[in-house]
């Protein structure tokens, strides 16, 4: 499998092998994962970390792309995570069934986190912002939180007009004026979110 990631390739091969073709261009390719059980590759904008998840254990994996042996940390999680990145490199976002958190990438330390108490919450799906200022966590009642980054106050939660069950994929549109969900019923789902954002903009409200 190759996967294209503006004018970069990774390049994925089973058992996992990851390589970083830059341009697209093979003869300059970088090993950066070898022969690991893992899923969904990914790097940060920026190329500083990897992260992924892998079959056997349910944590998300930090790799550092300069040394491909291993992963060169976990963050610890104990049940299988969905994960979104900021495409500004500042945050990652985990959701799991424990809640959502919010992870600084300088440090690797949670900035913040909620839904631990809620017994029937159990987040679906992440998406980001393209300004880095907000994230969508659309969870198994349907219900999508947007927040703001990087401390996740609440600003909107939106419910769709009837049970739609997310099928992993929730996103902004690239002018971040729309909301997309993906329903496990084939059902595409779209909100208006230029209003919203504009309340939010006039009210300056802290993230």
């Amino acid at each position: 499998m190759v996967a294209r990631l503006l004018s970069t390739q990774l390049n994925v091969a089973t058992p996992a092998t990851v390589s970083l073709w830059p341009g697209g261009d093979a003869s300059k390719a970088r090993l950066l994962v070898k022969e690991y059980p893992l899923i969904g590759y990914r790097l940060l904008p920026n190329g500083r970390w990897g992260f992924s998840s892998d079959f056997v254990q349910p944590d998300i994996h930090l790799w550092d792309p300069s040394n491909p042996a291993s992963p060169a940390r976990s963050l610890g999680l104990p049940l299988t995570a969905n994960s979104e990145v900021s495409p500004d490199s500042r945050w990652l976002i985990t959701g799991t069934r424990d809640g959502v958190t919010v992870w600084s990438t300088e440090t690797w330390s949670r900035i913040a986190q909620w839904g631990r108490n809620s017994p029937d919450y159990d987040p679906w799906a992440v998406g980001v912002s393209h300004d880095s200022q907000l994230f969508a966590a659309a969870d198994t009642s349907g219900r999508i939180s947007i927040r703001g980054l990087p401390h996740g106050k609440e600003h909107f939660l939106l419910t769709p007009p009837r049970r739609a069950l997310p099928d992993g994929e929730v996103m902004f549109t690239p002018d971040d004026q729309r909301l997309i969900l993906l329903t496990t019923s084939g059902q595409v789902l779209e909100w208006d979110l230029g209003e919203l954002r504009r309340e939010l903009r006039d009210a300056r409200l802290p993230e």
